[in-house]
């Protein structure tokens, strides 16, 4: 009895150690786990935080990449768009350079086809005043000059604009208290003296028409030697008397410098301040006086001087109106 005891004991004490030694190694296998998952688990933690470290990395170079790429982007776009629009503003200005050409170029030929255009019509009508007389012409110049009574005489004038505005010499005004202008058609104006200019002979008076009136224009083309021309005026008080000749030289200058065209038409006292008119119906000078004691050398002011002087003291005159 008592061996069975022993034995029991000692099988008992044998399981107990056995049973011990089992739950000690798997205590120890269980923290062995424990530790390696620990360790393990933070080598997960350390790992992650490196990969996010490395994609926060990644993501700053990748913005770095794409914003530089932009800023690339944007600039050589914005500077194709400068060049385009460089390119297109230089087009566009020599596509209104070459309008501007264009415009010029036709409207030079307009004033070159207007101007061959008068030409022609001037030559149409010299060619028919050539092969007849001024007889064809005569009306419409007689309707351009005035007849100037003054108190101390009579002298005359031209109208050089339709506005009012006659040219008649100097001498013809001077001294004169009283003064008015009767047209072609016998209608009596009073007048307004505008300007004068004693060196040259030449004043500039106005009228207020109450119809249309016509108006000469100074002949700005070559004047010729041999030209025909008619002198229109009130010589010794005939009103609207006409002489005709032609030019006999187209520059004498006076002892007061003005230049002045010479003709065999008849001028005398009267014809003052009357026109010298070509076959084209323009001015070529006013008539201004004549050598005493001589037939056929009479002088009238050169279109150049009038037109200079009559534009000046009209152009002063406006301006004071303005």
């Amino acid at each position: 009895m008592e061996q069975i005891t022993k034995h029991t004991i000692l099988n008992i004490t044998t399981a107990l150690i056995l049973i011990l030694a089992v739950f000690t190694y798997n205590y120890l296998t269980t923290q062995q786990i424990k530790t390696e998952i620990a360790s393990n688990i933070s080598r997960i933690d350390t790992n992650i935080v490196q990969t996010k470290q490395e994609l926060t990395a990644q993501a700053t170079n990748l913005k770095m990449y794409v914003d530089d790429k932009n800023q690339q982007l944007e600039q050589s776009t914005t500077t194709r768009l400068t060049t385009i629009e460089n390119k297109l503003n230089i087009a566009k200005k020599e596509q209104q350079e070459g309008l501007k050409k264009i415009s010029g170029r036709i409207e030079e030929v307009q004033q070159e086809s207007n101007q061959k255009i008068s030409e022609f019509e001037d030559q149409i009508k010299t060619i028919k005043i050539k092969n007849k007389d001024f007889s064809s012409i005569i009306q419409d110049i007689l309707k351009t000059v005035v007849t100037i009574r003054t108190n101390k005489g009579v002298g005359s004038g031209a109208i050089i604009d339709t506005k009012g505005y006659i040219v008649t010499n100097f001498h013809v005004l001077d001294g004169a208290t009283q003064a008015s202008v009767r047209t072609y058609d016998g209608k009596p104006y009073p007048i307004t003296i505008i300007g004068s200019e004693k060196n040259t002979d030449l004043a500039v008076i106005k009228i207020q028409p109450t119809t249309n009136l016509k108006s000469l224009d100074f002949e700005t083309a070559r004047i010729n030697v041999g030209d025909k021309v008619i002198a229109v005026g009130n010589p010794a008080g005939l009103e609207f008397s006409v002489t005709e000749g032609i030019i006999s030289s187209t520059e004498r200058t006076g002892e007061n410098g003005v230049k002045y065209i010479q003709t065999d038409v008849s001028i005398n006292p009267g014809n003052s301040g009357g026109p010298l008119v070509n076959i084209k119906s323009k001015i070529v000078g006013i008539n201004t006086m004549k050598k005493e004691n001589m037939e056929g050398l009479g002088f009238a002011i050169h279109a150049d001087v009038v037109k200079q002087i009559t534009d000046q003291i009209i152009q002063k005159y406006e301006e004071t109106q303005n």
